[in-house]
């Protein structure tokens, strides 16, 4: 459906230069100034468009409405070169790059209804490929049935964009029927069928119209709101499963493995008195900086190992009356 709604606007902004040169003697200034009008209805479609979507609450009717005039547009393009209308070729062209905006600017909302707002991102690339393979396929077929029909017809200049304009038309129509069956809206989707029921299609009033068999019922919102709270009584009726517990008290944010007091930020382990930033094994009197081993008395600075006066700095080692005794640097040997 993209692909159908933004095609033709895409191949008319690239070529409309060389037809306003070639097919109505344009010069190169006033060909360029109608590529700036082009440009902007391009820009009113991409801001009106979208407004008269969300005041609608619906997109699928806009691209349907799309697809049709520039359905319309181009087959009379083709009347309008053949009788060198070069005010009619000019109406069609800026009607046409007016809806090829609208179809862009509304097109991330389109995909938020769709699949919903989180899942935009990832839509709306997707779908740009569709306005690629339209640039790219659409460019190269666009100039190679110009380049044959110039050959073909060199003294008929209003022949040369003929059949491009002709089969552009195919494509266009295609999505056209094909957005007739896009369940745009949720209870599109949702809502059960009736009896018969063969299709259906929400018109642009927001009303929907059900095709049963030969007959047509446009229904009323007393209709269809009575029918989908029936559907919704109906799902709340539904055996409900058991919730699956993800975050236990346990392994989660408990007190056991999370942000516990005994695993995590605990007393025991995390930043507890006898494991983390403890008194014992950390920061402890006895083990980092205690008195026995860190900076303590008996193994760091303390006053027997490190800067005691029996073995360091002592009388009898540092500065004493032996200083350059057999076993270091005093009389008592340190092991």
């Amino acid at each position: 459906m993209f692909l159908g709604a933004e095609i033709t606007g895409l191949l008319i902004i690239s070529k409309i230069q060389s037809i306003a040169s070639n097919q109505f003697g344009r010069t190169a200034n006033e060909a360029a100034s109608i590529n700036s009008g082009l440009g902007g209805m391009n820009l009113l479609g991409r801001l009106i468009l979208p407004l008269i979507s969300d005041l609608l609450g619906a997109r699928k009717p806009l691209y349907c409405l799309s697809l049709a005039v520039q359905a319309i547009c181009l087959g009379c393009l083709p009347s309008a070169l053949a009788n060198h209308s070069f005010g009619g070729t000019l109406a069609c062209a800026f009607i046409i790059g007016f809806f090829y905006g609208g179809g862009f600017g509304m097109i991330p909302a389109f995909l938020a209804d769709q699949f919903g707002a989180k899942n935009v991102g990832a839509t709306h690339g997707v779908i740009l490929t569709a306005w690629a393979i339209a640039a790219v396929c659409g460019g190269l077929i666009f100039t190679a049935v110009y380049n044959a029909q110039s050959h073909i017809y060199p003294n008929d200049v209003s022949m040369w964009y003929n059949l491009d304009f002709r089969w552009i038309l195919a494509p266009v129509l295609f999505s056209f029927l094909l957005s007739l069956f896009i369940p745009a809206n949720l209870r599109d989707r949702k809502l059960p069928r009736a009896p018969g029921e063969t299709f259906r299609y929400r018109f642009i009033n927001g009303r929907l119209i059900r095709f049963t068999g030969c007959k047509v019922h446009m229904l009323t919102a007393a209709e269809e709101e009575a029918e989908w709270q029936t559907y919704l009584a109906g799902l709340s009726n539904l055996p409900q499963s058991k919730p699956v517990e993800v975050v236990s008290s346990e392994n989660g944010h408990s007190r056991e493995y999370g942000h516990s007091s005994e695993y995590n930020h605990s007393r025991e382990y995390g930043h507890s008195r006898e494991y983390g930033h403890s008194s014992e094994y950390n920061h402890s009197s006895e083990y980092n900086h205690s008195r026995e081993y860190g900076h303590s008395r008996e193994y760091g600075h303390s006053s027997e190992y490190n800067h005691s006066s029996e073995y360091n700095h002592s009388r009898h080692s540092g500065n004493g009356v032996d200083p350059f005794s057999q076993n270091g640097f005093g009389k008592v040997q340190v092991y």
